[in-house]
């Protein structure tokens, strides 16, 4: 069985979304597909987008990434490596580029559905494909899946991190009924045969936007990557103070504001109160651009006591800092639609874990069974300082046996064992009909 695969963010990608379809890749190379990945080049996810992550370019068997020559212009301005048009006439292009985007998809990857396309039908004449996958976003993938798929005569599946048409964070609709972008949702999934979302409630809201499609959608849950996380941990010895730590990127729309008022409320409250020697430090980049690095290094500009900003960490290196920590601050934006992988790798650490963010958090269901987590009553600043004093108090005395059936829960959530059933059951749909 031969997977095309279009998947814009792609390891090394440094983007969220370029580790869920590694474990599709890695899911469907270990049930016997050979898989072929359409993805954004390197030069344009360094210069533009969120930039590169080395340490995760790990190959896999089985699976050959391609990445066609897409927008070349905006990475580079040298005339050797460019058209005419951009070279002479670039204001030319640019109105193209933006007339294109507003008169269609509304989007900048609008462009990709073309691009994806070509490369897609490239690819099957080289080597005849069985079905095409596509993970949005960008969802002019989706659109380029569905191209592929009727002109070779195969099925195609949809994977949705994130909602096209509506912001999985406030919940409000990014484009009116009936809109173009709209109709190229309802085109994209008419034909798929599977439709795959990342919770139950993005499957709920999906399934009443669009009732004739709801039969064929399902639920893989996003997981942690157990290549990047070694299972055996010792416990810290905890001789410098309770060290608490977010790991993960920290973008603008975190509860950021809550989180450092939280934490100067502890310090002068519980922590104070009870002598207890605590720090919070973050690891990780801040945002996936410029614009928003400068943001949120003000925000941080003028810390609370014992908060500090450590810097980013490669991937295969995060182990390194959950083995320094005694207690994990999961941050997230968003609410009952949201689920990120962040909240699966904190879980399969066995460490306790105290939330900021939204109690809709999509997350919660997730956390709800986890044996060491402690939940805020609300983000207060007063509420948030008792959650972080209760999780030192955890930290200090859990059981190896709390710790032990915390870290088995967690485990549970392995990123590509989740994808495992859905490769394995497509390949023998298809054998089926052979």
């Amino acid at each position: 069985m031969h997977l095309l695969y279009l998947a814009f963010f792609y390891p090394p990608s440094r983007a969220s979304g370029a580790h869920r379809p590694r474990a599709f890749c890695s899911a469907f190379a270990r049930s016997g597909w050979q898989v072929s990945v359409i993805s954004a080049p390197l030069p344009y996810l360094e210069a533009v987008s969120a930039g590169l992550d080395p340490s995760t370019a790990v190959e896999i068997p089985g699976v050959d990434v391609l990445r066609p020559d897409w927008q070349r212009y905006s990475y580079t301005t040298d005339p050797d490596d460019l058209g005419l048009v951009d070279t002479w006439v670039p204001a030319l292009r640019t109105k193209a580029r933006s007339t294109l985007i507003s008169r269609t998809l509304k989007e900048r990857y609008t462009s990709w559905v073309a691009t994806a396309t070509r490369a897609g039908l490239r690819r099957a004449r080289g080597r005849p494909v069985d079905a095409v996958l596509a993970t949005g976003n960008p969802f002019a993938s989706f659109m380029a899946a569905r191209l592929i798929a009727t002109r070779l005569r195969v099925p195609y599946a949809l994977d949705y991190r994130d909602p096209w048409t509506f912001n999985s964070f406030t919940e409000e609709d990014f484009f009116a009924p009936g809109s173009l972008p709209v109709r190229a949702e309802r085109w994209s999934l008419a034909g798929a045969e599977r439709i795959i979302h990342v919770n139950d409630g993005l499957r709920a809201e999906y399934a009443l936007r669009y009732p004739q499609d709801a039969d064929r959608m399902i639920v893989i849950r996003n997981g942690f990557d157990a290549d990047h996380l070694p299972e055996g941990r010792v416990p810290r010895a905890a001789d410098d103070g309770i060290r608490f730590g977010f790991v993960g990127t920290l973008t603008e729309v975190h509860p950021v504001r809550e989180l450092l008022d939280g934490w100067r409320a502890a310090m002068a409250g519980p922590f104070a109160d009870s002598g207890t020697r605590a720090s919070l430090d973050i690891y990780g980049h801040l945002g996936f651009f410029a614009s928003t690095r400068r943001l949120l290094e003000g925000q941080l500009s003028d810390p609370p006591p014992n908060l500090h900003y450590r810097g980013a960490v490669p991937k295969t290196a995060v182990h390194e800092k959950y083995d320094e920590l005694d207690v994990l601050v999961f941050s997230s934006p968003g609410g009952r639609y949201v689920t990120g992988g962040k909240v699966y790798e904190y879980m399969a650490t066995g460490l306790p874990i105290v939330s900021v963010h939204s109690p809709e958090l999509a997350a919660v269901a997730e956390l709800s069974d986890y044996p060491l987590w402690v939940q805020p009553e609300s983000l207060a600043p007063a509420d948030l300082a008792e959650a972080f004093a209760r999780a030192a108090q955890l930290a200090a005395s859990a059981s190896p046996a709390e710790r032990q059936a915390a870290r088995a829960y967690g485990r549970s959530f392995d990123r590509e064992s989740a994808v495992l059933p859905f490769a394995q059951q497509w390949a023998q749909r298809l054998e089926s009909r052979s």
